[in-house]
């Protein structure tokens, strides 16, 4: 068990990332990344906590009230979204997946599937799941 209540693992994915590098240089996808990373330290205090696994993928552990992890993961999407890259028409969104533990067992690869169900769906958005609903879909991680 985690030693607060209500953990959450967040998996964020920025969409079309590589596009930033390709049209505008890595010097300009660097400052991307860190305007974003600028938003996800808005959403850490105590223990909830961002971290960059690479690239353009990032993990979030979080402590909270369901709604509070989705005002959390609605404001990055609306401030992603706000960003701007001078001489890029298209801005990268970000795709979120949220998975709340209820017995820790691996909610971060659960996270990451919910996100990818998330690209599936379209991108630049968010899906929500307690551990119990993602298990009784068995999915397989």
């Amino acid at each position: 068990r985690y030693r607060f209540p209500g953990f959450h693992a967040f998996y964020l994915d920025l969409d079309d990332f590589k596009s930033v590098n390709d049209k505008c240089g890595h010097v300009v996808g660097d400052a991307f990344l860190r305007s974003f990373s600028d938003i996800l330290k808005t959403h850490q205090k105590d223990y909830s906590l961002f971290y960059r696994l690479g690239g353009d993928e990032f993990i979030g552990m979080l402590f909270g009230r369901e709604d509070a992890m989705r005002a959390i993961a609605a404001d990055i999407l609306a401030k992603t979204r706000a960003l701007r890259i001078p001489g890029l028409a298209r801005i990268p969104s970000v795709s979120i997946g949220v998975v709340r533990s209820e017995r820790g067992d691996d909610v971060i690869q659960k996270a990451d599937k919910v996100m990818y169900e998330v690209k599936n769906q379209g991108k630049d958005g968010y899906k929500y799941l307690t551990e119990s609903e993602f298990d009784a879909r068995d999915i397989r991680i």
